[in-house]
């Protein structure tokens, strides 16, 4: 069933990076050890992912009966393991972020429910969890295109 919004998109790559989180260790680094969904409230382990729907986009193509869905997901990478050196973790973040990026974009069709999907940002820094706590991250933005009938025939 093809995705027409950003919620289905965000549980489709929280669902997928972690049945793949042993592939997304960098090396010496450590696995990921949860991927929540946006309404994550308690960030308790680290390193973590947090899947975010955005925003959704329209615009009408063609003869007027379809339009093109923007679907917007922002993901982000954090890690915090005090014991590593700052140096050491932004790498080490940096790296999974990357490998999140390789696996969204072999997977660029989501099992064929969009069009297609890519990361088209990544802003490594240091992110604030819920509870106001600064930890070094990256915040990957991706969107995917969708087509959709919008008036029956």
């Amino acid at each position: 069933m093809p995705f027409y919004s950003t919620e289905e998109c965000a549980t489709f790559i929280k669902d997928l990076i972690w049945d793949n989180r042993a592939s997304l260790t960098p090396v010496g680094g450590d696995e990921l050890k949860a991927a929540y969904p946006a309404d994550q409230k308690l960030i308790p382990t680290f390193p973590s992912v947090i899947v975010v729907p955005d925003t959704v986009e329209r615009e009408l193509v063609a003869t007027g009966m379809q339009v093109a869905l923007m679907l917007n997901v922002q993901i982000y990478v954090m890690h915090a393991k005090l014991t590593k050196t700052k140096t050491r973790r932004t790498q080490e973040d940096i790296q999974m972020a990357r490998n999140i990026v390789t696996l969204l974009h072999q997977n660029r069709t989501m099992d064929n429910n969009v069009i297609v999907g890519v990361v088209f940002r990544e802003d490594p820094g240091r992110l604030s969890t819920p509870q106001g706590q600064a930890v070094v991250g990256t915040r990957l933005s991706w969107r995917a295109e969708q087509r959709e009938h919008i008036w029956a025939s």
